[in-house]
């Protein structure tokens, strides 16, 4: 929870969610595919270095409102929130398997 609340307010003092949310809007505007690939990268970013359920949270509210906005039903954009989330276990700086404890 220290750690959620850290980037949180790192987040909001520092614009992040603002700057990515017009990224997807102008996405939005090309493609939905180009608006879930810049929803993604930035959910699989922040998996990178925090546990799924921090990243769930960041990442849903950072992209579910435009995604909605642009018209995505919000059941479909928060199970999407959720992969990077997952995703983001698997990448390398905490990967977790059983030959990793050993």
């Amino acid at each position: 929870m220290a750690t959620l609340s850290i980037l949180t307010s790192a987040f909001v003092n520092t614009g992040v969610p603002t700057k990515v949310g017009f990224i997807l809007v102008e996405a939005a505007s090309i493609n939905l595919t180009v608006m879930v690939l810049v929803g993604f990268f930035f959910g699989a970013l922040l998996g990178v270095g925090l546990p799924p359920a921090p990243t769930y949270i960041l990442t849903a509210l950072v992209i579910a409102p435009h995604m909605i906005k642009a018209g995505v039903d919000p059941w479909p954009v928060h199970f999407f929130a959720f992969f990077p989330a997952v995703w983001g276990e698997l990448t390398p700086p905490t990967p977790r398997c059983a030959r990793c404890a050993e």
